[in-house]
């Protein structure tokens, strides 16, 4: 039996190098989690989409909420899956997108002009309505608007077929009542399911289980931020065409039927790891170990030979 080890001195560095190893392993892992707790521009593993007011962002409306956009995707772990319920379960591929209320203005925006319609964030209520419509690569025809807010002329109709074939919208009131402090940092379901089918040009009702929403109110007890999560993997039990990453998708606030500002975005395939990020770095750690060992043999028989 080849004895790898020379001296307490190499046992030190080897055992050194492979603890370093592992801890790079687990944080490394762990560290690109993506967290949903209610504040993507907070929360790890977000990435931002601009402003929903910005140039090649805003598509229509009137209203000039003004919000910055977050996506994500992600794989649940259990916590997640435990929270929800409804037929989530660990592993299952989640398409996120979310915002956080943020002023903004023509120059800053990249318009080189100023905006026109109401001031930015004025129609900010207790009547606030948060619309996701997660769009599909079949037949996707969203675009932004060439002029800036008020005077959006993009395309981002639901109900017209924007979106693409099997584009999935999910909804909160539009009476008010929905964010309140007591529900702050829940995951709430949606009044509003639907998915559009383009063989009939219709937008049935769907499930309540496949979409959730989780929010922050600001200081002044208003709607500040919000995530929605989709599980694509229950709803592609259900469904052949559903969205997916890389889709030009929609997110709106609003403010009863007219006040409306729809951002767009694409969810962001970052792919990063939830469930069993630990016993990924664990994996890795051992393989490292192994590496380490057979490199010391091999040294060993060299110098030996």
């Amino acid at each position: 039996m080849v004895n790898i080890f020379r001296s307490a001195r190499e046992r030190h560095v080897l055992f050194s190098s492979l603890l370093a190893t592992c801890l790079f392993a687990l944080v490394a892992t762990h560290a690109k989690a993506t967290l949903v707790a209610g504040d993507p521009s907070l929360d790890s593993g977000w990435t931002s989409s601009g402003n929903a007011l910005d140039k090649n962002n805003y598509v229509i409306g009137a209203a000039n909420f003004g919000f910055d956009m977050y996506t994500a995707s992600f794989a649940a772990d259990s916590s997640l899956a435990a929270a929800v319920g409804s037929g989530w379960s660990t592993g299952d591929t989640i398409l996120a997108m979310g915002g956080k209320r943020q002023s903004t203005n023509g120059i800053a925006a990249g318009w080189g002009i100023g905006f026109g319609g109401d001031p930015v964030n004025s129609n900010v209520t207790s009547s606030a309505r948060i619309v996701a419509k997660f769009g599909s690569l079949i037949s996707n025809s969203v675009t932004a608007s060439t002029v800036q807010p008020a005077g959006g002329n993009g395309l981002g109709s639901f109900s017209g077929g924007n979106l693409g074939d099997g584009a999935v919208l999910l909804g909160t009131p539009n009476n008010g009542g929905f964010f309140t402090s007591g529900n702050q940092g829940l995951f709430l379901s949606f009044l509003t399911n639907q998915r559009y089918v383009a063989s009939s040009n219709t937008t049935p009702s769907i499930a309540n289980s496949f979409g959730r929403i989780i929010y922050k109110l600001g200081g002044d007890g208003l709607l500040d931020s919000w995530e929605v999560v989709l599980d694509q993997t229950l709803l592609a039990a259900s469904f052949v065409d559903v969205p997916t990453v890389g889709a030009l998708s929609i997110l709106t606030e609003q403010r009863g039927p007219n006040a409306v500002t729809d951002g767009l975005l694409t969810v962001s395939a970052t792919a990063v790891p939830e469930a069993g990020s630990f016993v990924l770095g664990a994996f890795v750690c051992s393989v490292a170990g192994v590496v380490i060992a057979v490199r010391r043999v091999n040294h060993s028989q060299l110098q030996s030979a």
